[in-house]
């Protein structure tokens, strides 16, 4: 809708002000905004590092009576992650199943990105085997990708775990995926982290 592109050209261009004046200007029209235009709001407001102010806005959808969709939950656990609230961008991850949506890809990689910057590695190890598991799901569109690979290689290196850093390498190498400057230097931070040059 015509509102909804208007939030996002606004967010687009990172003016949260313009975008918050839009939805309100929708409201007191008579507008009921729609899940992606309160998406579009939660994702400046995430651009921003204004994760508290994004959960504001779900929760606004939420008591408008308007169904956040996968892409508001997958907003609302990003912007969480960018904020450090891992707690709550876990809680949120919890809740999309609750509430008749399925994660994908991007869920599970935002909340391992909360877990990871909040340096809780073993919940992050967690939800790790929580996508293995998902993605060998029969017709999942759940698929690990060098994101959660970089990710994951990352929290081997906070932990000195040379070996598994070495082993998400190769299983990257044998899927063919992107291996990148981001991948090396956290391999080469394991190698550092647990002694082994």
């Amino acid at each position: 809708d015509v509102c909804s592109s208007d939030l996002s050209v606004c967010t687009v261009d990172g003016d949260c002000m313009m975008a918050l004046k839009v939805f309100h200007c929708m409201k007191r029209m008579g507008i009921q905004p729609t899940a992606g235009a309160y998406t579009a709001l939660m994702g400046g407001l995430q651009k921003k590092g204004r994760w508290e102010d994004a959960v504001k806005v779900f929760n606004r959808m939420e008591v408008d009576g308007v169904k956040p969709d996968l892409r508001a939950y997958n907003t609302l656990i990003a912007a969480c992650a960018r904020g450090g609230a891992w707690e709550k961008a876990w809680a949120v991850f919890q809740s999309i199943e609750r509430n008749g949506e399925q994660p994908d890809t991007t869920s599970y990689n935002s909340v391992i990105s909360a877990c990871t910057r909040c340096r809780e590695y073993d919940r992050a190890v967690e939800i790790f085997k929580m996508v293995l598991k998902a993605s060998k799901v029969p017709y999942s569109t759940v698929r690990l990708n060098h994101y959660t690979y970089n990710t994951m290689i990352d929290v081997c290196a906070q932990k000195g775990k040379v070996k598994q850093a070495f082993a998400l390498l190769r299983t990257m190498q044998k899927q063919k995926m992107r291996v990148d400057a981001i991948t090396m230097s956290s391999v080469v931070a394991a190698c550092a982290n647990g002694r082994e040059f």
